[in-house]
């Protein structure tokens, strides 16, 4: 009988959230590409690209910085101004404005 060359089957490694969290940080501190990187550690390019994406979203979901409220203190508008109909408007993106106006007390 004949024996057949087969190639050489990968060993899948699962990895967890706090391994892919480190990965991703040794990524960026090394300066390489998405394919360098995953070249040298064995990694899979669209696993990594997955991981990568998903742990940059929970990131901008839970980062200290977003637990916190942000504000920004307006100064009111000059006297010279008065006449204009919005005293201070906000573009919010998406097509939405926000638009406060003095109130005539």
């Amino acid at each position: 009988m004949v024996e057949v060359d087969r190639p050489a089957v990968k060993k899948r490694i699962r990895r967890g959230q706090d391994e892919w969290r480190d990965i991703i940080a040794r990524f960026e501190q090394s300066g390489q590409t998405r394919d360098q990187f995953c070249t040298e550690h064995n990694l899979g390019l669209s696993t990594f690209s997955r991981w990568r994406h998903q742990l940059r979203r929970a990131g901008a979901s839970t980062s200290p910085n977003n637990s916190e409220a942000s504000f920004i203190e307006l100064e009111p508008p000059a006297p010279a101004s008065l006449s204009q109909a919005w005293d201070v408007e906000v573009e919010l993106g998406a097509g939405m404005v926000l638009r406060l106006r003095r109130s005539a007390c």
